[in-house]
């Protein structure tokens, strides 16, 4: 510990505890449930704090700030506003912006950092003489021995050659932005900062705050904190990205070099990286703060609350990591500060509240590729950053701010995730267990794509994933995609080649199976040398994504069920068509409908209309792109099973015009002298009383939009049309889409309606039947 030493280190803990200020309020004794409804509601009362506390010169003033730090505050504020989506031509933001231009007021470390990164969310081509200026401070300012103090000139320094792991991360977090933003840092930064971290980490795996010489020349001993430890690990990766990417072997457009081979010895950083995880999930805790050393802190009890949540957001972006230890940081983290912030939108002072906002925005990054953990050997993961590079690629084509996550089967109640996109990559592919399969195909038939890239080129990767699909999805078709398919010119064009198979479900294309190590190219990043490889990704990424924004990474199953109070029973039919099509749709339909108004949705099994004699379903459900007309035998079976009280929806898949017109001919001939009519507008299935807890009204609904079409705009209502039988309807059929709304999947060319009221739709049908008031 640091009992004993020179006043002198405390000098700086003053600066440090003004920074980071008192401990907040304690939480409720029974924290709230955190959504991203709740998230950005207290972003939003962040974001007005904020405003509310700008002085009239534009600035954001603190004495203690202004003292040490000059600037440093205003610097913060405005790269959190602009990061909380503030468009930089807001003339407040201007106004905070002005004074930063001046580079003599800006002097320190810390504040330098901050305008580095704030240049670079604003516009990296308008800012790049101030971008290039910031990295070249720094640049200079970093020790030789690879650290940051406030700066070489700043009376924050208690020591001339004072340097810590606070600065140290800032420096780094900035000159890693600048990287990513295209431009160049000196490769000696890099490495000076790697041996920096590595000769500074305890030996149980951790860091501590200061690692600077004090007055006496002496290193001083500190005990491993958890706000430097999330800074350690977040640098070292930093760094590892910036020097260590092709240490798996320079890959060659086929494979890497000794890809798979262990090592002559690990890597110093890999080994320090796993060090201190061991210690990060051992002692993570997102409820209680850590509390400052003693002997550098002007209160032994005061925490650094909004900093330390600031540094496990960055670190669990940085890593893909949903848990550290037993918790999901992104959960524990936004409910920590959902629930302390203060009635007038802080966390106490100006910059914790930046801090507690910046930590928000990380929980609530859409992810937009999860990447799949399987088995306890690294086949998994020989390219453990291929996800993260990709992500950071498509960031910057698209001005998106996505991140990414890794998942692993049987991970719990959000099992494979709910990202748009899952990525296998690996040497072999895995053999799955029963259990394993039930969720690849829950996570496919809910919507999910596979991007399944083989590392290295490998053939028993590619024969093993074919092998896959043939057993657990066999309706799936497979081909090399023709010229004309997304995945070709989705987002950019992209040159068409052997290496690309797609399997389709003729509505969408689920799975995308890469045999030329596209991977490797993206664990390296390498997008200039490659692009084309990068490209056909970000095509998948953008029809996989079509009109459909990715979850947030705190959002899991929706919460707030509904006590089933009654359930219907729906059969598919089998008939000569695709039948089989969403085959998630029903059950997606339950999760919905259950938790809306209590209307339970059974699903039992698939029925051919000629055994219908046996078939007790409350209702049929019948789909497909294509549609062939009734054996003589299978119409009688249909109007006994109607005599029986029982109801048959049809709907085109993605409201296709082969199925409806063959549907719709049947369906006339069917009714013979009976009337086949369009269901008129006041009829309780369009106003929405069919039952006391009515599903809504269908006046007012939303089509989706397609691909290079838009929507029959024309329509205020659906387009419904049903026989009746009985004073009751029988047989009601869609000409638009339901199927495709109801599991809510991106589906290019469908002509339907959006997921919410495909679900209002088949609600309204399914209370409608004859069946509907069973009790569960």
């Amino acid at each position: 510990m640091l009992s004993g030493r020179p006043s002198a280190v405390l000098c700086c803990v003053v600066a440090l505890s003004a920074m980071y200020g008192r401990v907040l309020a304690s939480p409720p004794a029974q924290a709230s449930t955190v959504s991203t409804a709740s998230v950005d509601a207290a972003i939003r009362r962040g974001v007005d704090y904020l405003w509310s506390k700008q002085r009239r010169s534009g600035r954001w003033v603190s004495r203690a700030f202004e003292a040490k730090f000059r600037l440093g505050q205003t610097a913060l504020v405005a790269y959190t506003l602009r990061r909380a989506s503030v468009v930089p031509t807001d003339p407040r933001l201007r106004r905070g912006v002005q004074p930063l231009l001046d580079r003599s007021n800006v002097t320190t470390v810390y504040a330098r950092s901050l305008t580095l990164m704030l240049w670079c969310a604003l516009d990296a081509r308008q800012y790049r003489p101030l971008i290039l200026e910031d990295i070249r401070f720094l640049e200079k300012q970093q020790s030789d021995e690879g650290a940051w103090g406030y700066g070489r000139q700043s009376r924050a320094n208690p020591t001339k050659d004072w340097y810590d792991q606070s600065n140290s991360q800032f420096a780094l977090a900035a000159l890693a932005t600048a990287a990513e933003a295209g431009f160049d840092v000196s490769p000696r930064v890099w490495r000076r900062a790697e041996a920096s971290w590595l000769n500074h980490q305890n030996t149980d795996g951790g860091w501590g705050y200061v690692v600077g010489a004090d007055a006496s020349g002496s290193l001083p001993d500190v005990e491993s904190d958890r706000s430097m430890a999330a800074a350690g690990l977040a640098s070292l990766m930093v760094i590892a990205d910036q020097l260590h990417l092709k240490d798996a072997g320079a890959f060659n457009g086929r494979f890497k070099a000794k890809c798979g081979l262990p090592p002559k010895e690990p890597h110093a950083i890999d080994q320090a990286l796993d060090r201190a995880w061991v210690w990060w999930d051992k002692n993570f805790d997102s409820t209680s703060i850590p509390v400052a050393p003693a002997a550098i802190a002007t209160d032994p009890h005061r925490p650094f609350p909004a900093f330390y949540l600031h540094l496990v957001s960055r670190l669990g972006t940085l890593s893909g990591r949903r848990s550290f230890g037993q918790h999901d940081w992104a959960r524990a983290v936004s409910r920590q500060l959902v629930d302390r912030q203060q009635a007038e939108g802080s966390w106490g002072t100006v910059h914790e509240s930046c801090f507690a906002i910046l930590a928000l925005l990380e929980t609530r990054r859409p992810v937009l590729i999860s990447k799949l953990r399987f088995g306890e050997d690294v086949d998994w993961n020989r390219d453990p950053r291929d996800a993260a590079n990709l992500v950071r690629w498509w960031n910057r084509q698209t001005t998106a701010r996505y991140t990414w996550d890794v998942v692993g089967f049987g991970d719990g109640e959000r099992e494979l995730g709910n990202a748009p996109i899952l990525l296998v990559s690996a040497h072999e592919w895995p053999a799955l267990s029963e259990v394993q399969q039930q969720e690849l195909r829950r996570y496919v038939y809910s919507g999910g794509t596979i991007i399944a890239s083989a590392c290295c080129s490998s053939q028993i990767f590619v024969d093993g994933f074919k092998g896959m699909v043939a057993t657990v999805f066999p309706h799936l078709e497979m081909d090399v995609p023709p010229k004309d398919h997304p995945v070709w010119s989705m987002h950019d064009e992209a040159r068409a080649g052997k290496d690309v198979l797609v399997f389709r479900d003729g509505c969408r294309t689920p799975m995308i199976l890469l045999s030329g190590s596209a991977c490797c190219a993206w664990q390296q990043d390498l997008s200039a040398r490659y692009e084309r490889l990068f490209r056909i990704a970000g095509n998948v990424l953008a029809f996989a994504t079509f009109e459909r924004t990715p979850p947030a990474r705190i959002d899991g199953p929706p919460s707030g069920t509904t006590d089933v109070t009654r359930t219907v029973s729906i059969a598919r039919v089998r008939h000569g068509g695709d039948w089989w099509s969403d085959p998630y749709a029903i059950k997606r339909l339950n999760e919905q409908l259950s938790r809306r108004i209590g209307l339970g949705v059974r699903e039992m099994n698939s029925v051919a209309l000629s055994d219908l004699a046996h078939c007790d379903a409350d209702v049929l459900w019948l789909t497909g792109h294509t549609f062939k007309p009734l054996k003589d035998d299978e119409r009688r079976a249909l109007s006994d099973y109607f005599g029986r009280g029982g109801m048959l929806i049809s709907s085109a898949c993605c409201g296709r015009q082969a199925f409806d017109e063959a549907f719709r001919a049947f369906a006339a001939d069917f009714a013979g002298g009976r009337e086949w009519q369009a269901i008129p507008r006041d009829d309780p299935i369009m106003t929405g009383m069919v039952a006391p807890a009515q599903v809504g009204s269908l006046s007012d609904l939303n089509y989706r939009r397609r691909l290079g079409g838009g929507v029959p705009a024309w329509l205020d209502r659906p387009l419904l049309f049903g026989l009746r039988s009985g004073g009751r309807w029988v047989m009601i059929h869609s000409p638009y889409d339901l199927t495709c709304g109801a599991t809510g999947h991106t589906c290019l060319h469908c002509v339907g309606y959006e997921p919410a009221d495909a679900a209002t739709i088949m609600g309204n049908l399914l209370l409608s039947s004859g069946r509907s008031g069973r009790s569960h």
